[in-house]
C-alpha cells in the first residue's frame, strides 16, 4: 500500500482482497479479474488484439487464443467470459 501511495496509484490489483482495507481515499483494491474487465470494457478491441499478438509471441510451448483463454479462465473468468463473447460477436 506504501508504494501505491507513493506511486499515486490509482488501483491497487491482488487477489489478497482481504488484507488491502481502509485504504486512502482515491485509492481502490480490484481483483484481477475485475481489473482486466474494466479494461476490456474500455476498449474491448484493443484488448482481443492484445491477446492475439501475446499468443503470437508464445513459442515455447506455442499456443492457440482458446488455449491461453482456456489457461486465464481459471484466475480472471469474468474476462475470459467477456473476450469469448467479443470474439463470437466478430
Amino acid at each position: 500500500m506504501a508504494a501505491a501511495v507513493k506511486a499515486g496509484a490509482q488501483v491497487i490489483v491482488t487477489s489478497n482482497l482481504k488484507d488491502f482495507y481502509g485504504l486512502p481515499d482515491g485509492i481502490e483494491v480490484q481483483s484481477p479479474d475485475e481489473f482486466l474487465c474494466n479494461l476490456f470494457d474500455l476498449d474491448p478491441r484493443a484488448l482481443v488484439e492484445i491477446l492475439h499478438c501475446q499468443v503470437a509471441a508464445l513459442r515455447r510451448p506455442a499456443r492457440s487464443l482458446e488455449e491461453l483463454l482456456t489457461s486465464l479462465a481459471k484466475f480472471v473468468p469474468s474476462f475470459v467470459e467477456a473476450v469469448r463473447a467479443e470474439l463470437r460477436s466478430e
